[in-house]
């Protein structure tokens, strides 16, 4: 949970609770029913929810506020996304999960860091998690769309050829632009399958084995634990 105050203690019982009742068998979050945010700010982030659920197919509602099960961390530290975005990275992990609704408290003192820029930098995060699925949909989509473009260059060659309903100079125009679609979509094809390829090979940051480079030291509470 976060220090300033936003995430409110009087919601960890609670968390813990939930979680004894599973035998320590489910991460919880706290997702936030009501939110204590400006308008600007809460359409934005329901947007980001938006196209996060098109692009992905997953619903996200919650952030790093959780509980999670000691007998679940072995599995959590080799899950390299949630390096990059820790509440995407569980979902996608497929370890058990489930929310509990809560509200967003207020600032203890200060100002938040997260404005407009800091949300769209964090939405892209969590959709770079899901980045070979959301470039395979979009691979999908574009070439659905140059089938589309081809089917159209045929309508305008039959209006063409088969009828007088064509106007002087129109059917070289349309097929003209629609080529143009072809070609701009052929190259996105080309860099969404680079895209997939990229994300299958790129190199991971793994928890368990990486965690030395970034912790300065670690000191045991209860050495007899």
């Amino acid at each position: 949970m976060d220090g300033d105050g936003e995430d409110d203690p009087k919601y960890i019982l609670k968390l813990v609770s939930y979680c004894q009742q599973e035998n320590n068998q489910k991460i919880f979050f706290a997702s936030r029913s009501k939110r204590s945010e400006g308008v600007i700010f809460r359409l934005s982030y329901f947007l980001y929810r938006k196209a996060f659920k098109i692009l992905s197919g997953q619903e996200i509602r919650f952030g790093n506020f959780s509980i999670i099960p000691y007998e679940l961390m072995h599995q959590l530290v080799a899950v390299s996304e949630i390096w990059n975005h820790y509440a995407a990275g569980i979902i996608k992990s497929k370890l058990p999960y489930a929310q509990v609704p809560t509200e967003r408290s207020y600032r203890i003192t200060g100002k938040s860091k997260m404005n407009f820029v800091s949300l769209v930098s964090h939405g892209i995060s969590a959709l770079s998690v899901y980045s070979d699925i959301i470039g395979t949909r979009l691979l999908i989509l574009s070439l659905l769309m140059i089938v589309l473009a081809f089917l159209l260059i045929l309508v305008v060659i039959t209006i063409k050829i088969f009828t007088n309903l064509a106007i002087p100079g129109w059917s070289t125009f349309a097929v003209g632009l629609l080529s143009l679609f072809i070609l701009q979509f052929s190259t996105l094809s080309f860099f969404f399958i680079f895209l997939i390829l990229g994300a299958r090979n790129s190199y991971s940051f793994l928890p368990s084995r990486d965690y030395r480079y970034f912790i300065l030291s670690v000191h045991q509470v209860f050495p007899e634990l």
